[in-house]
């Protein structure tokens, strides 16, 4: 992907304080060019084309690495570094930032320690279609912050196939399918009231309708649509006993559009119609 020389994204909104997507972005440096910064995240830089110098201090004293085409090179966060473009060939980088107080777990499960700076083995096409999901995302309209994990969960999968080469990484590794799913379930959580349709879910997330359906079920055991309705009769479940919410708004703060609609699935699934649940829990 060559969309153009540099694009950046900066997310100013952290919906999860466990693990967020805080930035990532591409340059296609000139030689020579030369950055230095001390993170209080995680950065993966990815170079994809030339190669670039790194510099990394540890208190008062440095190491050096050459980075070339096809490796990445990991900043722990607290890390002072500064990297310098080839003075010939120039540098192309892709990068991923990443915080939270899962962030350093996630890239432990994917084989990255402090203890090793530069990683081997990436390939530039399959990283370009993975940032190009990203450059979508960025560019689309509404609320991506589900989309922004789902990404960053597909990258970090492709990063865990990289890196995790010893077993005792690989037994404990969280598999792209497993964290798209967990985004997915938190993606309908938080938005229940608004008309959830399989297809367009797999679309924002960036996946075939029939995809997100299969692997939903394989990793749950239940269907999408399942769980879907068992979130609205939770919500609507605790909103009729810890609420005095009228029932009709609550209604569609679960998602439906009619009282009929809401009232059949919901005697279906607790046996009671929505104002005798109310009725009878306040006996409890």
């Amino acid at each position: 992907m060559s969309i153009k020389n540099f694009w950046i994204y900066y997310n100013s909104v952290h919906i999860a304080s466990d693990f967020c997507v805080d930035e990532f972005g591409w340059h296609n440096s000139d030689p020579e060019y030369a950055f230095q910064e001390k993170r209080i995240n995680y950065i993966i830089q990815f170079v994809v084309k030339g190669k670039c110098l790194l510099t990394v201090w540890e208190g008062a004293n440095k190491k050096e690495y050459e980075v070339k085409e096809g490796e990445a090179f990991v900043m722990f966060a607290g890390t002072q570094h500064r990297y310098v473009s080839d003075f010939k060939e120039g540098c192309a980088r892709y990068w991923l930032s990443i915080s939270g107080k899962r962030a350093e777990e996630a890239l432990f499960r994917c084989g990255i320690t402090p203890a090793q700076v530069v990683y081997s083995g990436f390939d530039s096409a399959e990283l370009a279609k993975r940032f190009h999901k990203f450059y979508k995302c960025i560019r689309s309209e509404g609320d991506i912050s589900f989309s922004l994990l789902s990404n960053a969960s597909a990258l970090l999968d492709t990063v865990m196939k990289v890196c995790s080469k010893a077993s005792k990484f690989q037994e404990n590794a969280v598999s792209e399918r497993e964290l798209l799913v967990t985004a997915v379930m938190h993606y309908i959580e938080n938005n229940l009231g608004e008309k959830l349709n399989i297809k367009d879910i797999a679309y924002k997330f960036g996946y075939e309708r029939s995809y997100l359906y299969r692997i939903f079920l394989e990793e749950k055991g239940y269907s999408l649509q399942r769980y879907i309705l068992v979130c609205r009769i939770n919500r609507a479940r605790f909103l009729l006993v810890e609420t005095d919410k009228p029932v009709h708004e609550i209604v569609h703060e679960v998602g439906y559009e009619s009282y009929a609609s809401f009232s059949r699935v919901f005697i279906r699934e607790t046996g009671l119609t929505p104002s005798n649940y109310r009725k009878y829990s306040s006996y409890r």
